[in-house]
């Protein structure tokens, strides 16, 4: 199992909505959402050592189209990094914020390992 962390997703605001119950689903975090929308597409490789982290630069339109996923540090496999970027695009589009916006620029780091 891959794990991943988003950077650029807005910080969150403030609510005047009553506070979440326990008994009541749990909220999620941006960034876990965005890492439930690609880690379905992620095929694995096997030849990877270790646990290295790959960033990925996604580009996206306002409805959350993706446009560009462009590896920005390498993780030092080829095949993992070229997995990661192949599963962004695959996966085709990010989630809306909490204010129902969609970063046009991402930054996602995943690791083959959680």
């Amino acid at each position: 199992m891959a794990s991943a962390s988003v950077v650029g997703a807005p910080a969150p605001q403030a609510s005047t909505t009553p506070p979440v119950v326990a008994s009541q689903a749990p909220e999620v975090s941006y960034a876990q959402r965005v890492r439930a929308v690609i880690l379905p597409y992620i095929l694995f490789p096997n030849d990877v050592e270790g646990n290295p982290v790959t960033q990925i630069r996604v580009t996206t339109r306002p409805t959350g189209e993706v446009i560009d996923a462009e590896v920005v540090v390498s993780s030092g496999s080829e095949s993992w990094d070229k997995s990661v970027r192949r599963a962004v695009l695959r996966a085709n589009w990010m989630p809306q914020d909490v204010d129902g916006k969609v970063p046009p620029v991402l930054i996602i780091s995943f690791r083959p390992k959680p």
